[in-house]
Protein backbone atom coordinates (compact mmCIF):
# COMPACT_ATOMS: atom_id res chain seq x y z
CA UNK A 1 0.00 0.00 0.00
CA UNK A 2 0.98 3.51 -1.03
CA UNK A 3 0.19 6.63 0.81
CA UNK A 4 1.08 10.08 -0.19
CA UNK A 5 -0.29 14.05 0.00
CA UNK A 6 1.45 17.23 -1.56
CA UNK A 7 -1.17 19.37 1.11
CA UNK A 8 -0.86 19.41 4.66
CA UNK A 9 -4.59 18.85 4.91
CA UNK A 10 -5.02 16.59 8.59
CA UNK A 11 -8.28 15.13 6.70
CA UNK A 12 -5.55 13.47 4.28
CA UNK A 13 -3.90 11.51 7.84
CA UNK A 14 -7.74 10.66 9.40
CA UNK A 15 -8.23 9.17 6.10
CA UNK A 16 -5.45 7.14 6.15
CA UNK A 17 -5.68 6.37 9.78
CA UNK A 18 -8.53 4.78 9.11
CA UNK A 19 -7.40 2.65 6.27
CA UNK A 20 -4.68 1.58 8.30
CA UNK A 21 -7.17 0.29 11.34
CA UNK A 22 -8.86 -1.79 8.62
CA UNK A 23 -6.29 -3.47 6.82
CA UNK A 24 -5.18 -5.46 10.07
CA UNK A 25 -3.36 -8.16 7.26
CA UNK A 26 -0.97 -5.62 5.65
CA UNK A 27 2.52 -6.46 4.84
CA UNK A 28 3.74 -3.48 2.60
CA UNK A 29 3.35 -0.02 3.32
CA UNK A 30 5.04 3.27 1.90
CA UNK A 31 4.13 6.89 2.85
CA UNK A 32 5.18 9.76 1.13
CA UNK A 33 4.79 13.32 0.81
CA UNK A 34 3.28 15.85 3.83
CA UNK A 35 1.92 12.94 6.00
CA UNK A 36 5.19 12.45 7.24
CA UNK A 37 6.55 16.33 7.06
CA UNK A 38 7.26 17.58 10.91
CA UNK A 39 4.70 20.04 9.82
CA UNK A 40 1.90 17.33 9.87
CA UNK A 41 0.66 16.80 13.98
CA UNK A 42 -0.99 13.74 13.05
CA UNK A 43 2.15 12.07 12.33
CA UNK A 44 1.89 10.46 15.32
CA UNK A 45 -1.65 8.63 14.78
CA UNK A 46 -0.87 7.85 11.77
CA UNK A 47 2.47 5.85 11.98
CA UNK A 48 0.82 4.60 15.32
CA UNK A 49 -2.21 2.94 13.39
CA UNK A 50 0.32 0.63 11.27
CA UNK A 51 -0.43 -2.68 11.76
CA UNK A 52 1.70 -5.06 13.41
CA UNK A 53 2.22 -7.81 10.36
CA UNK A 54 3.81 -5.39 8.81
CA UNK A 55 7.16 -6.71 6.80
CA UNK A 56 8.28 -3.97 5.00
CA UNK A 57 7.50 0.05 5.66
CA UNK A 58 9.03 2.91 3.61
CA UNK A 59 8.99 6.52 4.58
CA UNK A 60 9.81 9.45 2.35
CA UNK A 61 10.52 9.56 -1.24
CA UNK A 62 13.78 9.57 -3.13
CA UNK A 63 13.93 13.15 -5.20
CA UNK A 64 10.49 14.27 -4.03
CA UNK A 65 10.85 18.47 -3.82
CA UNK A 66 11.01 19.01 -0.02
CA UNK A 67 12.45 16.88 2.38
CA UNK A 68 11.27 15.22 5.32
CA UNK A 69 12.24 15.02 8.53
CA UNK A 70 12.58 12.98 11.75
CA UNK A 71 15.05 15.45 13.24
CA UNK A 72 12.53 17.39 16.00
CA UNK A 73 15.23 19.84 16.57
CA UNK A 74 15.32 20.94 13.02
CA UNK A 75 14.63 24.63 12.46
CA UNK A 76 14.34 24.94 8.82
CA UNK A 77 10.77 26.34 9.13
CA UNK A 78 10.28 27.69 12.36
CA UNK A 79 6.43 27.01 12.79
CA UNK A 80 7.34 23.32 12.42
CA UNK A 81 5.97 20.78 15.38
CA UNK A 82 8.43 17.80 15.39
CA UNK A 83 6.43 14.59 15.18
CA UNK A 84 6.63 12.39 18.92
CA UNK A 85 8.82 9.76 19.20
CA UNK A 86 9.13 6.88 18.65
CA UNK A 87 9.23 7.64 15.24
CA UNK A 88 7.34 3.78 14.84
CA UNK A 89 5.76 1.51 16.51
CA UNK A 90 6.56 -1.92 17.75
CA UNK A 91 7.23 -4.07 14.34
CA UNK A 92 7.71 -7.56 14.96
CA UNK A 93 7.53 -8.96 11.77
CA UNK A 94 9.44 -5.89 10.23
CA UNK A 95 12.30 -6.98 7.54
CA UNK A 96 12.77 -4.22 5.70
CA UNK A 97 12.80 -0.47 6.49
CA UNK A 98 13.51 2.34 4.16
CA UNK A 99 14.19 6.02 5.45
CA UNK A 100 14.55 8.08 2.42
CA UNK A 101 15.29 11.91 2.09
CA UNK A 102 14.82 11.92 5.86
CA UNK A 103 16.68 13.32 8.63
CA UNK A 104 17.08 11.47 11.92
CA UNK A 105 19.13 12.60 14.82
CA UNK A 106 21.70 10.17 16.81
CA UNK A 107 19.33 9.53 19.95
CA UNK A 108 16.76 8.80 17.73
CA UNK A 109 18.09 5.48 15.90
CA UNK A 110 17.75 3.22 19.35
CA UNK A 111 13.97 4.16 19.07
CA UNK A 112 13.36 3.41 15.84
CA UNK A 113 15.80 -0.03 15.66
CA UNK A 114 14.68 -1.53 19.33
CA UNK A 115 11.22 -1.26 17.52
CA UNK A 116 12.07 -3.63 14.30
CA UNK A 117 14.08 -6.50 16.52
CA UNK A 118 14.06 -8.49 13.13
CA UNK A 119 15.01 -5.91 10.78
CA UNK A 120 17.35 -7.70 7.98
CA UNK A 121 17.31 -4.71 5.59
CA UNK A 122 17.86 -0.42 5.88
CA UNK A 123 17.74 1.57 2.84
CA UNK A 124 18.85 4.98 3.73
CA UNK A 125 19.39 8.76 1.56
CA UNK A 126 22.68 9.77 3.60
CA UNK A 127 23.41 12.76 4.20
CA UNK A 128 25.31 12.68 7.09
CA UNK A 129 28.89 12.37 8.32
CA UNK A 130 30.65 9.85 10.52
CA UNK A 131 29.36 10.75 13.89
CA UNK A 132 25.83 10.18 12.59
CA UNK A 133 27.05 6.83 11.14
CA UNK A 134 28.57 5.91 14.33
CA UNK A 135 25.17 6.36 16.01
CA UNK A 136 23.73 4.48 13.80
CA UNK A 137 25.42 1.46 12.98
CA UNK A 138 25.86 1.32 17.37
CA UNK A 139 22.11 1.16 17.63
CA UNK A 140 21.82 -1.70 14.84
CA UNK A 141 24.27 -3.69 16.55
CA UNK A 142 22.51 -3.46 19.64
CA UNK A 143 18.72 -3.96 18.97
CA UNK A 144 19.17 -5.90 14.95
CA UNK A 145 20.74 -8.61 15.23
CA UNK A 146 19.60 -9.97 11.96
CA UNK A 147 20.89 -7.25 9.98
CA UNK A 148 22.69 -8.06 6.63
CA UNK A 149 21.55 -5.50 4.07
CA UNK A 150 22.07 -2.42 3.45
CA UNK A 151 21.57 0.13 0.40
CA UNK A 152 22.44 3.58 0.12
CA UNK A 153 20.95 6.27 -1.81
CA UNK A 154 22.03 10.05 -2.25
CA UNK A 155 26.11 9.93 -0.47
CA UNK A 156 26.68 13.63 1.15
CA UNK A 157 28.05 15.69 -2.07
CA UNK A 158 31.41 17.45 -0.77
CA UNK A 159 33.32 14.77 1.24
CA UNK A 160 36.69 13.62 0.32
CA UNK A 161 37.06 9.62 -0.62
CA UNK A 162 38.96 9.58 2.28
CA UNK A 163 35.94 11.04 4.23
CA UNK A 164 33.39 8.61 2.41
CA UNK A 165 35.80 5.61 3.34
CA UNK A 166 35.44 6.25 6.84
CA UNK A 167 31.96 6.64 6.83
CA UNK A 168 31.53 3.12 4.72
CA UNK A 169 33.73 1.35 7.36
CA UNK A 170 31.45 2.62 10.02
CA UNK A 171 28.59 1.24 8.33
CA UNK A 172 30.02 -1.84 7.95
CA UNK A 173 30.24 -2.07 11.50
CA UNK A 174 26.59 -2.22 11.32
CA UNK A 175 25.69 -5.82 11.07
CA UNK A 176 27.06 -8.76 13.51
CA UNK A 177 25.68 -11.53 11.73
CA UNK A 178 28.15 -10.57 8.43
CA UNK A 179 26.76 -8.89 5.31
CA UNK A 180 24.46 -10.34 2.09
CA UNK A 181 24.20 -7.56 -0.26
CA UNK A 182 25.93 -4.25 0.20
CA UNK A 183 24.73 -1.82 -2.26
CA UNK A 184 25.63 2.32 -2.99
CA UNK A 185 23.22 3.96 -5.53
CA UNK A 186 24.77 7.58 -5.15
CA UNK A 187 26.09 9.07 -8.46
CA UNK A 188 29.73 10.41 -7.09
CA UNK A 189 33.16 10.29 -6.98
CA UNK A 190 33.17 10.71 -3.47
CA UNK A 191 32.35 6.81 -3.24
CA UNK A 192 35.77 4.87 -3.09
CA UNK A 193 36.80 1.74 -0.99
CA UNK A 194 39.88 2.36 0.62
CA UNK A 195 41.74 0.63 3.40
CA UNK A 196 39.39 1.04 6.47
CA UNK A 197 36.63 -0.36 4.10
CA UNK A 198 38.43 -3.19 3.57
CA UNK A 199 39.86 -3.36 6.91
CA UNK A 200 35.80 -3.93 8.29
CA UNK A 201 35.27 -6.57 5.48
CA UNK A 202 38.31 -9.00 5.32
CA UNK A 203 38.97 -11.65 7.70
CA UNK A 204 41.35 -10.87 9.92
CA UNK A 205 43.93 -13.54 12.06
CA UNK A 206 42.53 -11.64 15.39
CA UNK A 207 39.15 -12.75 15.26
CA UNK A 208 37.66 -16.86 15.24
CA UNK A 209 35.61 -16.17 12.12
CA UNK A 210 35.91 -14.31 8.79
CA UNK A 211 34.28 -10.89 9.17
CA UNK A 212 31.50 -9.99 6.81
CA UNK A 213 33.26 -10.38 3.67
CA UNK A 214 32.76 -14.32 3.65
CA UNK A 215 29.04 -14.36 3.47
CA UNK A 216 28.84 -11.27 1.06
CA UNK A 217 26.85 -12.23 -2.05
CA UNK A 218 26.89 -8.56 -3.66
CA UNK A 219 28.72 -5.66 -3.64
CA UNK A 220 27.46 -2.91 -5.62
CA UNK A 221 28.52 0.61 -6.62
CA UNK A 222 27.20 2.88 -8.76
CA UNK A 223 27.98 5.31 -11.16
CA UNK A 224 31.64 7.96 -10.80
CA UNK A 225 32.91 4.95 -7.93
CA UNK A 226 36.18 3.81 -7.68
CA UNK A 227 37.24 0.01 -6.16
CA UNK A 228 40.97 -1.15 -7.02
CA UNK A 229 41.69 -3.81 -8.97
CA UNK A 230 43.65 -5.47 -5.60
CA UNK A 231 40.61 -4.50 -3.68
CA UNK A 232 38.49 -6.42 -6.14
CA UNK A 233 40.94 -9.93 -5.92
CA UNK A 234 40.53 -9.58 -2.19
CA UNK A 235 37.15 -9.55 -2.00
CA UNK A 236 36.30 -12.33 -3.94
CA UNK A 237 38.93 -14.60 -2.87
CA UNK A 238 37.68 -14.04 0.61
CA UNK A 239 33.60 -14.39 -0.51
CA UNK A 240 33.42 -17.92 -2.45
CA UNK A 241 29.48 -16.73 -3.97
CA UNK A 242 30.23 -12.76 -4.11
CA UNK A 243 29.16 -10.91 -7.44
CA UNK A 244 30.36 -7.23 -7.59
CA UNK A 245 29.07 -4.53 -10.14
CA UNK A 246 30.73 -0.77 -10.64
CA UNK A 247 29.28 1.19 -12.90
CA UNK A 248 26.58 -1.00 -13.65
CA UNK A 249 29.08 -3.52 -15.04
CA UNK A 250 29.90 -7.10 -13.33
CA UNK A 251 33.38 -6.87 -12.26
CA UNK A 252 34.95 -10.53 -13.33
CA UNK A 253 36.13 -12.42 -11.07
CA UNK A 254 40.04 -13.09 -11.29
CA UNK A 255 40.41 -16.88 -13.10
CA UNK A 256 43.25 -17.74 -11.15
CA UNK A 257 43.04 -16.68 -7.00
CA UNK A 258 45.64 -15.99 -4.92
CA UNK A 259 47.93 -14.87 -7.28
Amino acid sequence: MKLGSKSDSVLDNDDAIRLLGQSTKLKGLHVTGQMIASTNSKFNQLITAVPTTLELLFLGDLGYDSEQYFDPTHDAAPAAVGPPQPLIPFLPRLSILGLLDIAVDDATWPLIFKNCPGLKTLCLSWTNGLEAAEALSTAARQYCPALNQLRLFLMTAGVSPASFDAIWAMFLSSSTCGWEALEIHATSSVVSVGSLSMTALLPRLSHSHPLHVATLKTLELGEGAEISSRYVRQLYEAAPDLTIIVNYETLPRPTVLGK
